[in-house]
């Protein structure tokens, strides 16, 4: 369960590790150790189960600690955080940009176009995921606590197959971001570089198996969007220094 991200895998391995130290290891020594031909196999036996559960239990407890959790938390916010501030900035870049009549052209406009899509459906797929696991919260609340509470939901396992949509899906996602990075080569003559992490969309739109921890795809979606919206405040930017 617990490799395999299925749900309730953290309480069925803390209930199997209550039942072999608190129940299944005091019967077992109790029954074997007072026999002198079995006491040193008992000990033995004993040893072997305790270090293994401590084994165990060690690296779950440095998977939930606070340090890893906070790291996890803090990365994920700095990319919220980043990508408020740049969606702010491109908006009155581009209020200011559009008066002008020297970017009063198709291309200026589809781009802009193109990067506001990347960023509202980034958002829906990520938001998707997260209700593909939880269908009993409000939106309202399913937002604050991606927003606010993140470690909350990031290792559970949302199913891939919400991406995976014909329409507004991760396929139509990465067709908006191809689609930039042409218009981005036209207008600068360079390329955009962008990691894409291609090896994860990959596996999001073809791998057999659906469930995937949500923390993982909604850092790579968000991450991506993130690149777009960076990228597109350097091409404004460009187009500003241009009409001045």
């Amino acid at each position: 369960f617990k490799v395999m991200h299925w749900p309730m895998a953290n309480m069925l391995m803390t209930i199997g590790g209550i039942l072999i130290l608190g129940v299944y290891l005091p019967l077992y020594i109790f029954n074997y150790y007072k026999n002198k031909e079995l006491r040193t196999n008992t000990v033995i036996t004993t040893v072997v189960a305790i270090a293994g559960c401590s084994l165990l239990f060690m690296m779950v407890k440095l998977r939930d600690s606070h340090a890893v959790r906070t790291s996890i938390l803090n990365i994920q916010y700095g990319i919220n955080n980043d990508l408020e501030s740049s969606n702010s900035t491109n908006s009155i870049l581009y209020t200011e940009l559009s008066k002008d009549s020297a970017t009063n052209n198709e291309v200026f406009k589809e781009v802009n176009e193109t990067v506001t899509a990347i960023n509202n459906l980034s958002n829906q797929l990520c938001f998707e995921v997260a209700r593909s696991l939880d269908k009993e919260t409000s939106d309202e609340e399913l937002k604050r606590i991606m927003k606010e509470e993140y470690t909350l939901i990031s290792d559970n396992a949302g199913s891939l197959v919400v991406l995976r949509k014909e329409k507004n899906g991760l396929a139509e996602l990465i067709t908006l971001v191809n689609k930039f990075k042409v218009n981005y080569k036209s207008i600068t003559g360079t390329d955009a570089v962008l990691n894409m992490n291609q090896d994860n969309l990959d596996y999001y739109l073809n791998a057999e198996h659906t469930g995937f921890p949500l923390g993982i795809v909604i850092h790579d979606l968000s991450l991506l969007n993130l690149q777009i919206q960076r990228l597109h405040t350097g091409l404004l930017q460009y187009y500003k220094g241009k009409v001045s």
